[in-house]
């Protein structure tokens, strides 16, 4: 065997050395010959050479003076350092690494190949053992299967392969190498015996070849047949099974084909039929029952039969005396019809339905009730009626006539000359004693009875403030019974319509009546009863209308427009606020974010307009609160400074009804230069409300945003008169909206910016109303 040697990093170090010089003060440390730290005075005369690293070698001949283990004749080493300075490194190392050729690249190399070196050369390894470097599946502990393969594949020196029946399957592989049909390819039958190697046998095996097994059938209840509904292939019969099958109830022993049929319910023979539908019926088990020909579920006697339920017609009882009347039978109620009805041998006496008959003496037709007797037919002189009171007189009976002053009573109803009488007369209870009648209260009498009068002219018989001739008055009563309750009270209260619901009412509108109708109140100083804003206690304002009813209009509004500053109300001065910018800071002037994130923006005002400079995403800059002013326009020079970069908003927008940043009206635009670019942000004119921060757009204009010129100041304004909305660019109409809810209001007017990084300034905001 030959060991190869190599050179690891071999390169040539002589000018790397630190003990090599070449006459310099920097690798020597001595100058001019003298050596370093030694007395120069003597004129260039040399000193003993420097050992630094006192290795036993000077500085001149040690290449590396600083580390004692590196001098020539040091013993060389695998440290990519040149050991023994002989200008190599690594070469020829005293403790090299063994690799070993590793040709067919699986990682083991072959014995027969070693090589010694410092680094790792390319196509060697350090593990040996491959006993066919030709062949990538030959290394130590390979995978290796001696029952299938007679190779040594993990080059352990033994291969192992023995097949005694000569079936194709190793011993190792083959449950039994003595019979060439047992083998794991071998087909498992029922014979006892693993045929097929698996471990498992028979019915254990699900392999087994079901064409040698035998049907067995399940046997639940254990009566010697199986359900055929649930059978298996088995080698042998398992317990709870039968080879006989035909069960038709695995729950019931009693229940299989070789079963008697009984009187139980059950098919006791499996044969499709149960109790009296089967012919093979045992009758010993069944009962006997009787015709029932009048379904009065009483049998006649006569007419027995076996079964074991009650055929239809029959029942199991036997009394009936007369199967041909559902009317009697044993329960069956006696009455007066000639019939024995409960069967009990005697008719009619002890009917319940007997008849109560009384003696009528007097023939009248009315009996007297203390002679009664019981009978189904009525007694010769005997009649049901038990109403008279005298059945001595044939004129007095309950169908008699009552008549006034014959002292009799008549009719039988226990009264003498009574209210029934038909020649009585008709009198109206009068319970107030207000001297008129209640019409609902009818009174019969001979003679007028306390508390009754002949009139029937009261409405309220309860109540002695109420009658026909009273005064009516308002107390939710009809006082004089005209059916009209408190109506032409003379007490009534005159009512105003308020249908403005101001709390004043219109003179022009008058109710009279006790209590106050929907809608009405007692006042009558309304001037205008339409118009909520209009009553008397109203602000007088500059719109042409007299707010306060004082019959005139402007002349005493209490807000004054005093935009000239000469201290005097001038209803014909529209200007109501103005503002250029031409100060340094906001006066009177309050900024916002609009959007949540705390950033109000940067407004700063120079060379005499406003703009925001610190791209805020949604911020607002508005003045003075103005109040609920109803008609107003809000108008503002505005320079597009166009500088919107792809895909940026860039909005500008004047503010009007801002009360707080989230309840305000605003128009917006968009910077002509994102219209122009046809960004999918840009390009139109919104109006928009917030109201409690949910803000909708109400009206958009996408055709006229050209004029609003990019680089050069446009006239905007808004107008709002009550619910209408118009906004103009330079005087040219590009919106019209009619709002829901009127008046709109003017509150804080002001300016709009978003993500505008000084995009859009302002100048000249002026405020002005009719």
């Amino acid at each position: 065997m030959r060991t190869l040697w190599i050179l690891g990093l071999s390169a040539l170090v002589m000018t790397g050395c630190k003990g090599e010089t070449d006459g310099t003060v920097e690798e020597t440390g001595v100058e001019g010959g003298d050596s370093a730290g030694a007395d120069s005075g003597g004129g260039g005369d040399s000193a003993e050479p420097l050992d630094e690293d006192g290795d036993g070698v000077t500085a001149d001949t040690d290449c590396d003076d600083q580390d004692a283990a590196i001098f020539p004749g040091a013993d060389e080493l695998c440290d990519e350092r040149d050991n023994d300075c002989d200008g190599e490194i690594d070469e020829e190392a005293i403790n090299p690494a063994t690799f070993y050729a590793d040709k067919d690249g699986d990682g083991y190399g072959a014995d027969d190949e070693p090589l010694k070196a410092c680094v790792q050369p390319e196509g060697y390894v350090t593990p040996a053992g491959d006993c066919d470097d030709e062949d990538a599946r030959f290394y130590p502990n390979a995978e290796e299967s001696d029952c299938e393969d007679p190779n040594d594949y993990n080059c352990d020196g033994s291969v192992g392969y023995d097949d005694a029946d000569t079936d194709g399957f190793p011993a190792c592989n083959d449950c039994n190498d003595k019979d060439g049909a047992i083998n794991p390819d071998g087909l498992e039958v029922c014979d006892g015996a693993d045929n097929d190697c698996d471990g498992l046998k028979d019915d254990g095996d699900d392999s087994l070849d079901v064409s040698t097994t035998t049907t067995a059938y399940q046997d639940a209840d254990g009566d010697g047949y199986g359900d055929a509904d649930f059978s298996l292939q088995r080698c042998a019969t398992p317990p709870g099974y039968a080879v006989v099958s035909g069960d038709c109830d695995e729950a019931n022993p009693a229940v299989n084909p070789g079963a008697a049929e009984i009187c139980d319910g059950l098919d006791n023979d499996c044969d499709a039929l149960a109790d009296d539908a089967d012919d093979s019926l045992d009758t010993s088990t069944a009962s006997t029952f009787y015709a029932d020909d009048d379904g009065d579920t009483f049998g006649d006697a006569s007419d027995p039969l076996l079964a074991c339920e009650a055929p239809t017609g029959a029942v199991a009882d036997s009394q009936d005396c007369d199967d041909a009347d559902a009317e009697i039978n044993p329960d069956g109620v006696e009455i007066c019809d000639g019939a024995d009805n409960n069967c009990d041998g005697v008719t009619d006496t002890d009917a319940v339905d007997l008849s109560t008959w009384y003696d009528d003496a007097d023939g009248d037709g009315y009996g007297d009730a203390s002679a009664a007797s019981e009978s189904c037919e009525a007694p010769t002189g005997g009649v049901a009626d038990a109403t008279d009171c005298d059945d001595t007189n044939a004129a007095v009976n309950p169908g008699a006539k009552e008549l006034c002053s014959d002292s009799l009573d008549n009719n039988c109803d226990g009264l003498t000359d009574d209210s029934s009488a038909s020649d009585a007369k008709t009198y109206y209870a009068d319970s107030d004693g207000d001297g008129e009648g209640d019409a609902s209260v009818v009174i019969k009498a001979c003679s007028r009875p306390t508390g009754a009068i002949g009139n029937k002219k009261d409405c309220d018989d309860t109540d002695a403030d109420v009658f026909s001739t009273n005064t009516e008055v308002c107390d939710d009563k009809d006082n004089d019974c005209d059916g009209d309750i408190d109506g032409d009270a003379v007490d009534a209260t005159s009512w105003f319509n308020d249908d403005d619901g101001d709390t004043f009412g219109d003179p022009g509108a008058e109710t009279i009546a006790c209590d106050q109708p929907s809608g009405t109140v007692t006042d009558d100083l309304d001037c205008d009863d339409v118009d909520e804003t209009v009553n008397p206690d109203a602000d007088e304002v500059c719109n042409g209308v007299d707010d306060d009813c004082d019959g005139s209009a402007d002349t005493t509004a209490d807000r004054a427009y005093d935009a000239d500053g000469d201290g005097v109300y001038n209803c014909a001065d529209s200007t109501v606020y103005s503002y250029n910018y031409d100060d340094s800071a906001f006066t009177g002037w309050t900024t916002t974010d609009l959007s949540g994130s705390g950033n109000a923006g940067s407004w700063k005002m120079s060379g005499g307009y406003l703009y925001e400079s610190s791209n805020a995403a949604n911020a607002v800059a508005v003045g003075p609160d103005m109040g609920e002013m109803e008609s107003f326009t809000v108008t503002a020079e505005v320079y597009a400074n166009g500088t919107a970069t792809t895909g940026a908003i860039n909005g500008c927008g004047l503010a009007f009804g801002y009360v707080d940043s989230s309840n305000y009206w605003l128009v917006r635009w968009l910077d002509p230069n994102d219209y122009y670019n046809s960004y999918t942000n840009g390009g139109r004119i919104d109006l928009y409300r917030c109201v409690s921060g949910a803000c909708a757009s109400l009206a958009t204009d996408d055709g006229s945003l050209s004029l609003l010129r990019n680089k050069t100041w446009t006239d905007i304004s808004v107008t709002v008169v009550g619910p209408d909305v118009t906004v103009t660019f330079d005087g040219v109409e590009v919106l019209d909206y009619e709002a829901s809810t009127s008046p709109i209001g003017l509150n804080k007017p002001g300016v709009w910016s978003y993500d505008a990084d000084s995009g859009c300034y302002f100048d000249n905001f002026v405020v002005t109303s009719p």
